[in-house]
């Protein structure tokens, strides 16, 4: 199953899932959304590919939703996990890219600093990698979302997600 976080305007959380259910149960009809503890973050789970989720967005426009976005990989939050996971996916990119940034948002752990996880992050993908960090032309961004005690990644070029064909 592929989860995507769905950000949209707080207070319209119950809306926006109840839309979402009937925008994608015709396509599939085991999708579930939830509700997190953070106003105005849902999570969505669906067994369509993530390419297929983001033109049924495209095509379907739903009020107050904000942005989908679908995660390479999605656990309990745990900064070595995390790593690996990371650097796993990564390497299996199916792009050309030699600079990237890493992108960090943290909602409700107190324990994560993002600027610092940010660069723990930057400094694995160089050394193990290779690859060179770039704050102004990154080739690649990656984008880690810790919501509580869990934590999503994604990754994009440009605007567009990348979405490693078979990983979930």
């Amino acid at each position: 199953m592929l989860i995507a976080m769905v950000t949209v305007k707080a207070g319209k959380e119950g809306k926006v899932a109840r839309d979402l259910m009937d925008a994608l149960f015709p396509y599939d009809q085991k999708v579930k959304v939830s509700g997190t503890d953070f106003s105005g973050i849902l999570l969505l789970e669906t067994s369509l590919e993530p390419d297929e989720l983001l033109k049924l967005m495209e095509r379907k426009p739903i009020a107050h939703l904000y942005k989908v976005r679908p995660f390479l990989h999605y656990s309990s939050f745990d900064e070595e996990g995390l790593r690996k996971a990371l650097l796993q996916i990564l390497s299996r990119l199916n792009v050309e890219w030699k600079k990237f940034l890493v992108r960090v948002r943290v909602r409700g752990n107190k324990d994560v600093k993002e600027g610092e996880l940010a660069i723990k992050l930057a400094k694995s993908i160089e050394e193990e990698l290779r690859k060179k960090g770039d704050l102004k032309k990154p080739e690649i961004i990656v984008k880690v979302d810790v919501i509580g005690k869990h934590v999503g990644v994604s990754i994009y070029k440009g605007n567009t997600f990348i979405h490693i064909s078979g990983y979930r």
